[in-house]
């Protein structure tokens, strides 16, 4: 919450300023993402847990997601329904309409929850060193966040990265279809 609102205070007013508002919703991810790097050794831990329970027969897989994975799940999505509407209001991204303040929403919650479930697969990839982890997330999530044709423009890169290399970012495909969605008609 604290974050969204400093942020959206830095931003001020961009109504219909279409870098500001791209520069926010892929920065804003990127925060998000990094934020999920405090429950890595939660992660970690129950995922060690559940290896040594599985090993012995008394867990299964759909047990530990139901206790371990999905309340964080939910915790995150909650996080990104705040922050959205937050930073939303804010900085006044596009008009009053419902569906376009809706689609925004729901586009933030679910590049925050792809962000935290490339959290989860580095941590259940990395399962048997924890300083791993702890060095592979961050890196991952910003080649996620420079890939994302914000900061680096895909004709900059080497002709043999540069036709599939944006493609496998979460956050360009979150950020292109929230303003596609948002400037339509402009």
């Amino acid at each position: 919450v604290v974050t969204a609102l400093l942020f959206g205070w830095i931003m001020g007013d961009t109504d219909g300023v279409i870098y500001n508002t791209t520069c926010f919703f892929a920065i804003s991810i990127l925060i998000s993402a990094l934020t999920n790097v405090q429950f890595v050794f939660f992660m970690f831990c129950n995922n060690k847990v559940f290896l040594k329970e599985s090993r012995r027969g008394l867990t299964n897989g759909i047990v530990y997601w139901l206790v371990s994975s999905l309340p964080l799940y939910g915790f995150r999505a909650f996080l990104a329904l705040v922050n959205g509407s937050i930073a939303y209001s804010m900085i006044n991204l596009g008009s009053n309409d419902d569906e376009i303040f809706n689609f925004f929403l729901l586009n933030y919650v679910i590049s925050n929850l792809a962000a935290f479930t490339l959290c989860e697969a580095v941590v259940l990839a990395m399962s048997s060193h924890l300083r791993e982890v702890y060095l592979t997330l961050p890196m991952t999530i910003f080649v996620q966040f420079y890939l994302s044709s914000i900061p680096v423009k895909p004709s900059t890169l080497p002709s043999w990265l540069a036709p599939w290399a944006p493609s496998i970012s979460l956050i360009r495909w979150g950020t292109q279809a929230a303003f596609i969605n948002e400037y339509e008609d402009q």
